[in-house]
């Protein structure tokens, strides 16, 4: 069995050896598949390093990063999330490889950002199309440049709405204007040694589907940029062929049981599921978007004949984005200029 070295962990756990004792009882009442081997491993290989290089930089809070990692730990090992059972193995990662990255912010405030790291790598697993292992490798690359916790939280936010949480980039946006210049830049691909500013990006960023790194003037044209669905029986959201519905502002796809909110840009696409669909959305797209039999999309004076549309079910439209949906697919095409 593997066992804790002195590394402060072992120290920090005998100290507290009552308290850990009486939690672990206690989480094991509640959850009695809970194997305690299993939570010592997880104790070694994903606290541990954390707790260690935490000691090292600031000793005082070694009792106080074990206590915050210990509650954590127990809690997402219960729920399958941390260890050899998780069903998002990167949050393994996350903690064996990125906290100790972080130590300088974890001593500050352990349980604030290992609950928002966790929760962060919990959300992007789910999403089929996010990119997890990016967000990770920026985030330990990027937190170098931040000068503070709330910093560095709200650099992991922008990168999760970069690495494919579509429906965060509302919030991201946000939160990307309190950066400083140089980190709010690098967050989204840019050197700073570019020239580039973000006033320059006001115009580039209020258009979801063209790249940050477009700064410079470009002619976009309709195109294919992506697809969004799936059939639940494969893992997907839908139980039969959804159809595409709009209130102007926002795309709903439906199926026989419930709707989805539909969120994408450049940098990827979900669905927010709901309940039954908003009464003011209807099935159209002649607002924005117009779409023939053939397959022929039009855009005000643009056009494009995309033949994976031809004879589709449904369509919708925001200002931004078509949404397409064909008789016999589980699957939405997604139209823009880009």
């Amino acid at each position: 069995m593997e066992r804790v070295t002195d590394s402060g962990l072992a120290g920090a756990l005998e100290r507290g050896r009552e308290r850990f004792n009486m939690r672990f009882a206690y989480a094991r009442r509640m959850r009695r598949r809970l194997d305690p081997a299993e939570f010592g491993r997880c104790l070694v290989r994903y606290v541990e390093p954390a707790v260690a290089q935490a000691g090292r930089l600031a000793p005082e809070q070694t009792d106080a990063v074990t206590e915050a990692l210990y509650d954590l730990a127990l809690e997402l090992v219960g729920l399958e999330c941390l260890g050899a059972s998780s069903r998002y193995p990167l949050i393994n990662a996350a903690w064996q490889d990125l906290l100790p990255r972080l130590a300088q912010f974890l001593v500050q405030d352990p349980w604030r950002l290992t609950a928002a790291v966790s929760n962060a790598v919990y959300n992007l697993s789910r999403e089929p199309s996010a990119r997890t292992a990016l967000w990770l490798t920026r985030m330990a690359t990027l937190s170098a440049r931040c000068a503070s916790l709330d910093q560095l939280l709200t650099l992991g936010q922008v990168l999760a709405w970069t690495c494919g949480l579509a429906h965060f980039r509302e919030s991201a946006l946000l939160k990307w204007q309190e950066l400083p210049e140089d980190l709010a830049l690098v967050a989204l691909g840019i050197t700073p040694l570019s020239g580039t500013t973000k006033r320059d990006l006001a115009s580039v960023l209020a258009d979801p589907w063209r790249q940050p790194t477009q700064v410079a003037s470009h002619k976009p044209s309709l195109a294919l940029v992506g697809r969004v669905g799936g059939f639940r029986g494969f893992g997907g959201p839908f139980v039969s062929p959804p159809r595409a519905i709009s209130d102007g502002r926002t795309i709903y796809l439906c199926d026989r049981e419930s709707c989805w909110a539909l969120f994408a840009d450049c940098f990827g696409a979900t669905l927010q599921r709901l309940g039954p669909a908003p009464s003011s959305a209807s099935p159209s797209g002649t607002n924005y978007f117009g779409l023939t039999a053939a397959g022929v999309v039009t855009r005000g004076v643009a056009s494009a004949k995309i033949p994976e549309l031809a004879r589709s079910s449904s369509f919708a439209a925001t200002a931004t984005t078509l949404a397409v949906t064909l008789p016999v697919s589980h699957m939405v095409q997604l139209v823009a200029q880009a």
